[in-house]
């Protein structure tokens, strides 16, 4: 009776063994991601993820705001975040610089206003007015303690 049992277990473990299951990562399912493990981007709180301990990512590429990230003062506000809990601050002085691609002077941002926000060091907050109607197109570099810079963009669409 134990040899039979032993035997069907075996065979049972066998044949599941060879069914070909392969294990499906519960981010991305069968086909593309989950958006219930992905948060949606927010161009005006983007992630800065240090990739290997030594290269900054963001998580959107280029930063694109509109109308609806207006806010009642009529400035635009983004706010960039480090991974809490790491090593990993912001150049307290630098820590994100913002320029026009234009030499236009009607395209530079106006009344820009970038710090970190009191006693923070992993978030650091521009600000600046809402930009005239069209596309404009600023350069930002992201400075980060210890690591290289990166010079990603935001994208205007008024």
């Amino acid at each position: 009776m134990k040899k039979s049992v032993l035997i069907v277990a075996t065979l049972a473990v066998s044949v599941l063994a060879g069914c070909g299951i392969v294990p499906v990562d519960p981010r991305f399912g069968h086909d593309g991601f989950d958006p219930t493990f992905v948060r949606r981007p927010d161009p005006v709180k983007p992630n800065i993820f240090v990739d290997a301990g030594k290269f900054l990512v963001v998580d959107q590429e280029p930063i694109r705001v509109g109308p609806r990230d207006v806010g009642p003062d009529g400035r635009v506000t983004i706010s960039w975040a480090l991974p809490a809990g790491t090593q990993y601050a912001f150049d307290a002085d630098k820590g994100i610089q913002i320029v026009s691609e234009s030499r236009d002077q009607r395209s530079q941002p106006v009344e820009l206003r970038c710090q970190p926000p009191a006693g923070r060091q992993r978030v650091f907050e521009c600000s600046y007015k809402k930009p005239a109607p069209g596309r404009t197109v600023f350069k930002y570099t992201v400075n980060v303690r210890g690591l290289a810079p990166l010079d990603p963009y935001i994208v205007n669409e008024f």
